[in-house]
């Protein structure tokens, strides 16, 4: 392994220095990964501005990355996702600054566009009655929000991540709150 040594400015291989006489600088995978999350600076000594300009493109920060809800509306009824779909869009053009919010009707719910969508930095927002695994796939599981909907006597409940059942509005705020801690929106 190869380590960098800030006082003489260059780079040697760590088994042929003395790590307790000599000042090292390294930075992990871990840590690297963790810098491109949250847009911290990256040293000049770890890597050329260009390799660093292709990561941070390639790995933007949560804020910029873009994410998928699905509404499974396969117990509620299409109309059910409808209803949440719009109170979503409308909570999170409120909430999420410069991010588009694209609500696609359940015909384009197509694994292709939903991904293009979300590496733009969309927040996609789709209802569908089918299976919704290949769209998890394709955006990452950690980019996904699943709601299940299901119509009662009482209208329409939806619940996040199998949490509690709660009517819209509340699920609209739930998410806006989850979106908020995940770093997708501020």
């Amino acid at each position: 392994m190869v380590t960098y040594l800030p006082e003489e400015d260059r780079y040697a291989p760590i088994d042929t220095i003395d790590t307790t006489k000599v000042r090292t600088a390294n930075i992990s995978g871990t840590e690297l990964r963790q810098r491109l999350r949250d847009g911290t600076e990256i040293p000049e000594w770890f890597s050329y501005p260009e390799v660093v300009k292709i990561l941070r493109d390639t790995n933007p920060p949560r804020s910029r990355q873009g994410f998928a809800v699905v509404i499974d509306t396969s117990s509620g009824g299409e109309e059910s996702g409808d209803v949440l779909s719009s109170a979503l869009q409308s909570a999170l053009n409120e909430h999420s600054g410069a991010r588009r919010v694209t609500k696609l009707p359940s015909k384009f719910n197509d694994n292709f566009l939903v991904h293009e969508l979300v590496r733009a930095g969309s927040a996609v927002i789709l209802t569908t009655s089918e299976n919704f695994d290949s769209i998890i796939s394709s955006v990452g599981e950690s980019n996904t929000y699943i709601i299940k909907s299901t119509g009662s006597d009482t209208g329409y409940q939806y619940s996040i991540s199998d949490g509690p059942t709660e009517d819209a509005g509340t699920t609209c705020e739930t998410a806006v709150e989850a979106f908020k801690a995940n770093g997708f929106i501020s």
